[in-house]
């Protein structure tokens, strides 16, 4: 079988990077000595992950008038029922609904913002029949009576304006400038929503149809880009710890975007393998206009057994790993792992004394 000397090993046996056949195995004494022994070898690279509250729902005004107070802060989280901002000292209510507010909400009426209506009144505990979509007395006397208890004026009505519906509550809050629709690294839709310049300030004029706010998605989008020259050491599914203030969040490369003209590549980044949420119930240390957070990505995970140096093996044409021991005699490994010039192998007991070629020493001998 032909033998061709391999001077570096991919990170595991797996040929994420390219094995270049190098120059033969010399003949003679050109090579130093050294023992198999115990150890770990591990590899991780130290980049950074951009996470970014892409889209969201966005907050629509429903009527003419000056906003005279933001009730909640920013990043602050809204449910059902919940004062979200005063217009002319009037409190605005967000509610759960997919119908935009559109008309004065009054007995008689029929529809699905009157059913939403209902169901907010469900949800704060006046009325216990599921939601039918017509305003009737049962309904007039239910709204009052949410109304007594949230300290408001006891109209039995719902005016235009005085309260907007959102797709998903609770939800957290932006204010101000939303950011634009994220752009596409995979060459398909993207998953936000995008989003439109709010002129919420206090003291502004709201005209209807002005962006309020937004609601943040229920959790941040991460990706992360990848220098040229560690490229060939990452692949979908590496996996990586996400580091934000004294937390880890464990999770994975998922797809890889096609290198840019410098080489770098835009990856996903996903969750952990039976996890839905990379930062599940602490992704409010995200910070809401998003951000970069320090990451390790670990190319070769922790793996123990019997260490070699890299510069030790040798492929054959088929493509097996072998080791040449001090007595000259060639030895098929099995290579679990490589990083920083060792190998982990299996096929080779600890202490037994290999070649490493191309060595100016042939005396030397590593303990």
């Amino acid at each position: 079988m032909a033998i061709v000397l391999v001077t570096g090993v991919a990170l595991g046996w797996s040929g994420r990077e390219l094995l270049l056949p190098p120059d033969p195995l010399p003949q003679g004494r050109d090579f130093s000595v050294v023992k198999a022994d115990e150890g770990e070898v591990e590899r991780s690279l130290n980049l950074n992950v951009s996470a970014q509250w892409s889209g969201g729902p966005e907050v629509i005004n429903a009527a003419d008038g000056v906003l005279t107070e933001r009730a909640v802060e920013d990043g602050s989280t809204v449910g059902a029922g919940d004062v979200l901002y005063t217009m002319d000292l009037k409190p605005v209510i967000v509610a759960e609904g997919t119908v935009p507010a559109f008309r004065d909400l009054i007995s008689g009426h029929e529809g699905a913002d009157v059913q939403q209506l209902q169901a907010l009144l469900v949800h704060a505990g006046v009325r216990d029949a599921e939601p039918t979509g017509t305003f009737d007395d049962a309904t007039l006397a239910q709204l009052k009576e949410w109304q007594q208890q949230e300290d408001l004026p006891w109209t039995g009505t719902v005016p235009l304006g005085s309260m907007v519906f959102v797709p998903e509550l609770p939800r957290a809050v932006a204010w101000g400038e939303t950011p634009p629709a994220p752009t596409d690294q995979f060459g398909g839709p993207s998953s936000g929503e995008g989003g439109s310049e709010s002129s919420a300030t206090v003291g502004s004029r709201l005209a209807p149809g002005t962006v309020v706010a937004r609601l943040l998605p229920k959790r941040p989008e991460f990706t992360m880009t990848i220098p040229a020259n560690q490229l060939s050491m990452v692949e979908r599914g590496t996996p990586v710890a996400i580091h934000a203030e004294d937390v880890a969040w464990r999770a994975r490369v998922g797809r890889v975007g096609e290198p840019d003209q410098e080489g770098s590549a835009v990856a996903q980044v996903l969750p952990a393998k039976g996890k839905k949420s990379i930062c599940g119930k602490q992704c409010h240390l995200v910070p809401i206009n998003g951000g970069s957070l320090p990451t390790e990505v670990i190319a070769v995970p922790p793996t123990t057994g019997t260490v070699v140096p890299t510069a030790a093996l040798v492929v054959g044409d088929d493509g097996s790993a072998a080791v040449v021991t001090e007595d000259g005699d060639q030895v098929e490994v099995q290579v679990k792992a490589s990083a920083g010039g060792q190998a982990v192998v299996t096929g080779i007991d600890a202490g037994t004394r290999v070649r490493v070629p191309g060595q100016s020493d042939p005396a030397a001998v590593t303990p």
